[in-house]
């Protein structure tokens, strides 16, 4: 079976968070406007074994061919049709 939108679009995806840590220039902080600013190294670190599908109202999040976010819930699921390719 496939998974469809609502909108007859292919579910593709899911939607993923991925952790992250981006590092900081050493002695780069200064306040700007009253905020706080700094520069960025470069470098980020990505955390893989930590990802996570998100959930909304206590359902997965997929993603169709479109880009367009749907939850599980408002899944349509089809057979194949035995001619496709």
């Amino acid at each position: 079976m496939r998974a469809y939108s609502p909108t007859g679009s292919l579910i593709v995806q899911t939607l993923e968070v991925v952790p992250a840590t981006s590092g900081i220039t050493p002695n780069s902080f200064r306040m700007i406007h009253g905020e706080l600013d700094f520069d960025w190294d470069g470098n980020t670190e990505i955390e893989w074994n930590d990802q996570k599908t998100v959930m909304r109202e206590n359902q997965r999040v997929f993603v169709d061919e479109e880009g367009l976010e749907w939850l599980e819930s408002q899944l349509v699921l089809r057979k194949e049709e035995e001619n496709a390719a």
